[in-house]
């Protein structure tokens, strides 16, 4: 929800002033996928003239309801994350060649509807910022590599816990898995380096 103010001083230009709030926002994550925010405005509206007080309310001009993040949308997020990682390897020369299915790991695992985005950061650094670090640190990953990220054990799932799995055997620093018979691993996004 962005609360709207917008001002004219006599001797300033025009001004837009946006204020947000995630008040109401249990409402609209109650909402059905692809619902638009509208339908939960009297819910949302309600709440906000209990918690505001009329003087303040009557100061603003336009009160809006932001619709909540899809899929779709963070998918786009994905790569604009993604292009923001490639450009902090770029100054090593290193490429970093991610493929759709695990783009779509990363935007299932960092979807949450009640938060939209936030978690996804948070998904990327566990899962491919730290394995790219420490695969830096310990030699694996040299200047002028072209790391490339896939997913392991697709089809995913959002509950599940990214890992690193290297081509190299011999260059694991922990030991192995062991799989049990009745419960496949859980899909984790694959990171191996290309000289």
């Amino acid at each position: 929800m962005a609360l709207a103010s917008v001002r004219r001083p006599s001797s300033r230009p025009a001004r837009d002033i946006l204020k947000t709030s995630n008040l109401g926002s249990e409402f609209l994550a109650a909402l059905m996928e692809g619902q638009p925010a509208e339908a939960a405005r009297e819910q949302v509206m309600d709440l906000v003239r209990r918690s505001f007080r009329p003087e303040f309310l009557n100061r603003l001009d336009e009160i809006i309801l932001f619709n909540r993040l899809g899929r779709k949308e963070m998918k786009r997020i994905v790569d604009i994350q993604l292009r923001h990682l490639q450009q902090l390897l770029a100054e090593r020369k290193i490429v970093l060649d991610v493929d759709e299915k695990a783009k779509t790991w990363l935007a299932n695992t960092g979807y949450d509807p009640v938060y939209g985005a936030r978690p996804l950061k948070r998904v990327i650094q566990r899962a491919l910022q730290n394995p790219l670090a420490n695969m830096l640190l310990s030699g694996a990953i040299k200047d002028g590599d072209t790391v490339t990220v896939t997913v392991a054990g697709w089809p995913s799932s959002p509950s599940t816990a990214a890992s690193l799995r290297r081509r190299h055997e011999e260059r694991r620093p922990w030991p192995r898995r062991t799989v049990s018979k009745t419960r496949p691993l859980p899909p984790r996004l694959s990171i191996s380096a290309l000289c």
